[in-house]
């Protein structure tokens, strides 16, 4: 199995969504479909219940889930130990925002930054403002920002 593989399974579950673990992904509906599909034809279980609307896990789903984000979380401890070895800032982060501001606003600053820091892939998700700062509440993105409050930011 593929730790990314195993991050889509766990986005699902967190985001009760196939579409939007597909979008925080980068991926399609049936990309993600496909991964879970194969996560279930691999350990011979049912791991999702799919209804209207919704997703669960079912009690296998849920052993893989929380299994999984251990696992994960000790992937990215490895991978940020051993990048921290060489002094050059690497990895993504992922920032919410509303058209007015990511389109006006953030363009210099991230220009600043992608010169400061080119080893960083920055992935920006606009949005309507209430999804935005939903998307930091549920750590899907490390930052928001619109127009109106200003700039919210969660360290991790």
């Amino acid at each position: 199995m593929h730790i990314e593989t195993l991050k889509i399974f766990c986005d699902v579950v967190e985001n009760q969504s196939f579409s939007l673990a597909a979008s925080q992904n980068f991926i399609t509906q049936s990309a993600v479909s496909q991964q879970i599909r194969g996560l279930e034809e691999r350990y011979g279980k049912r791991l999702l219940e799919r209804r209207r609307g919704s997703v669960k896990p079912t009690p296998a789903g849920e052993i893989l889930h929380r299994s999984g984000r251990a696992i994960i979380h000790a992937f990215n401890e490895m991978e940020a130990q051993l990048q921290g070895l060489s002094n050059i800032v690497t990895g993504s982060v992922r920032v919410g925002t509303v058209h007015s501001a990511g389109l006006y606003e953030l363009s210099e600053p991230l220009k600043a930054y992608f010169s400061d820091f080119p080893q960083v892939n920055v992935y920006l998700e606009y949005d309507r403002a209430s999804s935005v700062y939903d998307q930091v509440l549920r750590a899907t993105s490390t930052s928001a920002s619109s127009r109106t409050p200003p700039l919210v930011h969660r360290s991790r």
